[in-house]
């Protein structure tokens, strides 16, 4: 029996932030516009696990879907 590798996948927002850079955008600007906190926005740009709600939030202010501030890349560190 052949034994399948076991891939983890784990969110990232560089989506987010390449898309908050092509619009000149900053971490103040989406604070000052989404009443997100600094913890929270700053979870985003750290790759750190975030709410749904927040990623709506975000969608909602950058006015996008959620493929388009979120992709699932390969936990190469093993990280969960």
């Amino acid at each position: 029996m052949k034994r399948s590798r076991t891939v983890s996948l784990i969110p990232s927002y560089r989506p987010f932030r390449v898309r908050m850079a092509e619009r000149n955008l900053d971490r103040q600007d989406l604070e000052e516009n989404t009443g997100l906190n600094r913890n929270t926005i700053g979870r985003l740009y750290n790759d750190k696990s975030v709410s749904i709600d927040t990623l709506a939030v975000v969608c909602h202010f950058l006015d996008c879907r959620i493929e388009d501030v979120v992709e699932f890349v390969e936990d190469s560190a093993g990280n969960r």
